[in-house]
């Protein structure tokens, strides 16, 4: 016997859902989405900030570093923040012949962390300029002068010491160099053309100087005519301002 046959409005109706079905949506609220979150500064972006709450202090001279010691020596000793240092721009100092000192007052107070500057480099380069000539100037060419010196002993530990200084001022005089052109660190114009051709002519003349007596061909009379120079051509290049552009 056939099956029976469901009527025709019945045949096309949709079947019922399944019983495995997800349930339906619940009817609580939805939360928002959460709001962009900008990303956090940078590192860079971070200390530009903190340059521009720092007070900002110009240094002129050495006279300038000794004002800034004493306001930040005591503050360093009580315990400072960092956005409580002083952001320090070094424009220039008095001569090479002070630059030494300058540097020590300036790297003491950097590492008290009293102050913040970027010219510390620069002016470490002029500082070893600095104690190189005064070496010269005050340890090397003196016994020279004497005129009871006799070529031995301390004198000729003298010559070689001015050997060893005229190498280390003809490095200096390459790194000067390449300040100078890149951002200045001394007066752009000079009567006497740039120092680092200077730092470099001292150099020359102290090593052919120690050369010429260590060898022979230059006597002890030669060399004490010589001496004067030396002093001359120090004196002048410890006197040239810095000024750091």
């Amino acid at each position: 016997m056939p099956p029976p046959q469901q009527p025709p409005h019945l045949r096309f109706r949709r079947r019922p859902p399944p019983h495995h079905q997800p349930p339906p949506p619940s009817r609580r609220r939805r939360r928002p989405p959460p709001l962009h979150q900008p990303p956090p500064p940078s590192r860079c972006r971070r200390r530009r900030r903190q340059k521009e709450k720092m007070a900002h202090k110009v240094i002129h001279s050495h006279a300038d570093l000794e004002d800034l010691q004493g306001i930040c020596s005591p503050r360093a000793q009580q315990g400072i923040r960092s956005d409580e240092r002083v952001y320090v721009r070094v424009v220039s100092l008095e001569s090479v012949r002070i630059a030494h000192e300058s540097y020590a007052l300036l790297r003491q107070l950097v590492d008290l962390k009293s102050c913040l500057t970027p010219h510390l480099d620069l002016l470490s380069l002029v500082a070893c300029l600095s104690l190189e000539l005064h070496k010269v100037e005050h340890d090397l060419l003196p016994p020279l002068q004497d005129q009871e010196a006799r070529l031995e002993g301390r004198v000729v530990q003298v010559l070689l010491s001015m050997r060893n200084s005229a190498t280390t001022l003809l490095r200096l005089a390459e790194s000067v160099q390449g300040i100078e052109e890149l951002c200045g660190l001394f007066e752009e114009e000079l009567d006497d053309g740039a120092v680092s051709g200077r730092v470099k002519e001292v150099g020359i003349v102290l090593m052919d100087t120690a050369d010429l007596v260590l060898k022979g061909t230059y006597n002890l009379v030669l060399l004490k005519e010589r001496v004067p120079h030396l002093v001359k051509l120090i004196s002048d290049l410890m006197a040239t301002p810095v000024r750091i552009s």
